[in-house]
């Protein structure tokens, strides 16, 4: 069974956070993120605040905070950074993306395939764009920073205003988000 993450990631591909110091005790001080998970690196366990900044859009969500004897999966958070060229962040659940220009669906691939493109030109009107320019559909992101907070179910939360507005403030960068599910095989 896929893992499946809510990932927050910077407009700007090519965002590249030398000092991670003051946007990590901003994310510390709203409640987003909490202790760091012994063993683990870059990564957090959810802050005290973390259901008031990220939305759940369901009737009564089921959150795990810690794992337990019953299931090793819990909600954490983690940050990555590719120190070389910014890639495509996908998984089991990538949907066609959607050419910029005329919105048409590109054929389906396996999210390795789209690996090795730079670019993509579209079956329908010919032109070819950046993989960043064209429309995942919130299912994959095109970075080399990105914020994963785990075991968020697609379409089952969103992030909320309050953190979006740090990541921006602290980067000079509008930020956005997709679903992504990784099997556990690539982990």
């Amino acid at each position: 069974m896929p893992r499946y993450a809510l990932v927050l990631y910077p407009q700007n591909p090519e965002l590249l956070i030398e000092d991670k110091t003051a946007l990590l005790r901003e994310l510390v001080d709203i409640g987003l993120i909490d202790k760091t998970i012994p063993g683990e690196k870059s990564a957090w366990y959810a802050g005290e605040q973390f259901v008031s900044l990220i939305s759940f859009l369901g009737c009564s969500p089921y959150v795990r905070f810690a794992p337990d004897e019953e299931c090793s999966r819990f909600t954490y958070i983690s940050w990555q950074t590719l120190d070389s060229e910014p890639a495509l962040h996908a998984g089991e659940n990538l949907k066609p993306p959607r050419c910029p220009e005329c919105k048409t669906a590109a054929e389906s691939r396996l999210a390795n395939d789209y690996q090795l493109d730079k670019e993509l030109t579209c079956s329908q009107c010919l032109q070819s764009f950046p993989l960043q320019q064209w429309s995942w559909r919130q299912s994959a992101c095109y970075a080399k920073e990105t914020i994963w907070i785990w075991e968020v179910f697609e379409g089952e939360a969103v992030p909320g205003d309050v953190v979006m507005k740090v990541l921006e403030k602290q980067t000079n960068t509008r930020w956005s988000y997709c679903y992504i599910a990784v099997s556990e095989q690539t982990q």
